[in-house]
């Protein structure tokens, strides 16, 4: 038997203090029934119900009219231009072709017809006189002649200051003087008209004169003359005379029948 002695009090006091502070710690483990194996456990699982949120009110804002869209064209790259180079047109060249007349050469008129041809914008000068050039580079002019030998110069100038120079050398001898003569062209001798009024015509010296059944005919400076006479019924006599500065006398006589 155990004896308390008063010295041991205080120790087992503090051992039985320390033994119930343990048993306070100490939890009791719940006793779990054993399920048997071929029955699965079933687990409900109890959905959480979130509390409904309370819709906040949107504010209404306007409708915006929709601005307009800008659309930006791109400015095109300009495109080089290429200038091409201006070559200037050479002028053509100067010529000058006389086609009339030949040269050195005899006429036996006071007069000649110079021609030829150039370019259209040329100046043409004939014996210092200035000559009219077409718009096809041609020109014409009467140039008067001198008894003898005469020289005609033909100048050209061009645009750019070029000349040239030709010449013509032209010999006038008048005509020697013919013998005077009468050629009665018209009417035929022992011709029969119908008609009253008959043409009379003929040649002779440019310087004669001339008569038409005594009436004076004009003769032009070729020595050509014409004129009309007026027949009778039957026969008829064309009388044509002629007379020169020497006071020659030519005559001759036309027998004409007039049958109305």
């Amino acid at each position: 038997m155990l004896r308390l002695n008063s010295r041991n009090i205080p120790i087992y006091f503090l051992v039985i203090s320390m033994l119930f502070l343990c048993l306070s710690c100490v939890r009791p483990v719940p006793r779990v029934q054993s399920v048997p194996a071929d029955k699965p456990t079933v687990i409900i699982v109890t959905p959480t119900i979130a509390p409904t949120p309370t819709p906040v009110p949107v504010p209404v804002q306007p409708t915006k009219t929709p601005e307009p869209e800008i659309m930006v064209i791109p400015t095109p790259s300009p495109i080089p231009v290429i200038i091409p180079t201006v070559t200037p047109t050479p002028l053509p060249e100067l010529f000058l072709n006389i086609t009339d007349p030949d040269p050195n050469i005899a006429v036996s008129s006071n007069t000649i017809l110079v021609s030829g041809a150039t370019l259209p914008s040329a100046t043409v000068t004939i014996n210092s006189i200035r000559t009219t050039v077409d718009i096809r580079g041609e020109f014409v002019k009467n140039i008067p002649l001198n008894l003898g030998q005469n020289v005609v110069e033909f100048i050209v100038e061009g645009q750019n200051g070029d000349k040239i120079r030709d010449f013509r050398i032209i010999r006038y001898d008048p005509p020697l003087p013919f013998e005077f003569f009468l050629l009665v062209e018209t009417p035929d001798d022992d011709l029969r008209v119908a008609e009253q009024i008959m043409q009379v015509s003929g040649t002779t010296s440019s310087t004669a004169t001339v008569t038409v059944n005594g009436e004076k005919v004009i003769v032009d400076p070729s020595g050509y003359f014409l004129t009309y006479v007026q027949l009778q019924p039957g026969s008829n006599n064309v009388k044509v005379s002629a007379s020169n500065e020497d006071g020659k006398l030519l005559t001759d006589t036309r027998k004409v029948f007039f049958v109305p």
